[in-house]
């Protein structure tokens, strides 16, 4: 991150979607490890959406941020457009 801050939220939107979409989950990461607290999993298959609020997760300037996509269940189907943002302050 350019500057120090907090993530406060996080927003997630799939589209193209195999119909499995809650057996993935998205994960905010800083320097390459993943902060459970942030863990965003669609409710249900058909859920397209999952959304995240009342984070508090701290950067400083420098560190890296990124965002884990991962299987929790064998079977996930192949998402066709992740798309994501975060509410940094």
């Amino acid at each position: 991150m350019p500057v120090s801050g907090t993530v406060k939220a996080l927003y997630v939107s799939l589209s193209g979607a195999g119909g499995s979409n809650q057996k993935l989950t998205f994960a905010v990461r800083k320097n390459g490890a993943a902060d459970p607290t942030t863990n965003c999993t669609p409710s249900a298959p058909s859920v397209t959406t999952c959304h995240l609020t009342g984070l508090n997760t701290a950067f400083s300037a420098g560190d890296l941020f990124d965002l884990q996509v991962s299987a929790n269940h064998a079977g996930a189907f192949a998402v066709g457009i992740v798309t994501w943002s975060v509410q940094y302050q």
